[in-house]
């Protein structure tokens, strides 16, 4: 049980399960008002961790998609420009 629900038990008096249906509600209201990037933030603050903690992982993954996406497009920019310079010595030599 989170601290969140352990509190609502004890400080308003709601049994175990509506105070676990009462972080529910809250979790899923903070989520309507935060950006969908924040929402596994949300989850974290919910169940008791750290904010960032999520974010921090999150930027990870996201840093090394970015990477290799970043890879990805400087691999395509070199074939097109490959190709393109190819085309442009062709054409060169044609008028020759």
């Amino acid at each position: 049980m989170s601290k969140l629900t352990e509190q609502l038990v004890q400080d308003a008096g709601l049994s175990s399960d509506q105070a676990t249906k009462a972080v529910e509600v809250i979790t899923s209201y903070l989520k309507s008002k935060f950006p969908k990037a924040l929402h596994d933030e949300v989850d974290t603050v919910m169940k008791d961790g750290n904010f960032g903690d999520a974010f921090k992982s999150n930027l990870k993954d996201l840093g090394g998609k970015a990477e290799d996406t970043a890879k990805e497009v400087a691999h395509k920019a070199d074939e097109v420009l490959s190709e393109f310079g190819d085309k442009l010595r062709d054409i060169f030599k044609q008028k020759k």
